[in-house]
């Protein structure tokens, strides 16, 4: 389940790349409405505009929904914000969306993100070529 959410998010962060790259905001020709941003219909080749996306529950916006580009989000991290608190002996790990209490964990370093099917810290990634895998990280 977690190697498909950061499946995921790599090829949103793809697709974001690709449309901001691509100069929408005369695209559309000012014809989008408040709470709608011109995007690039992938299938027709066609620009069009495009009702806001809202943040999904576990995630925060970061920047708003313009006539340019949809809403961006991060991962809240409920762990070191107290969303979640774990009874002893468990300790909270921030997921994806959420977080789980782990009997047994020691928490992750700065350059790890813990892999949710393992169950354990593995080290993060940066993409060197569209064909890396990039790995999450909290910071």
């Amino acid at each position: 389940y977690g190697d498909m959410e950061e499946l995921i998010k790599l090829q949103t962060s793809r697709v974001q790349q690709y449309l901001d790259k691509i100069k929408q905001s005369d695209q559309c020709e000012g014809k989008c409405e408040h709470e709608q941003f011109c995007a690039l219909n992938l299938d027709s080749g066609k620009f069009g505009c495009v009702p806001c996306s809202e943040c999904r529950p576990g995630f925060r916006e970061v920047s708003p929904c313009t006539k340019a580009r949809d809403v961006r989000c991060d991962d809240i991290n409920e762990c070191v914000l107290g969303i979640v608190r774990c009874p002893p002996p468990t300790t909270c790990v921030n997921t994806l969306g959420g977080a789980l209490c782990v009997e047994g964990f020691t928490p992750c370093k700065k350059t790890e993100y813990f892999d949710i099917a393992a169950e354990k810290c593995r080290t993060c990634t940066k993409c060197n070529s569209p064909a890396d895998i990039a790995r999450p990280c909290t910071e």
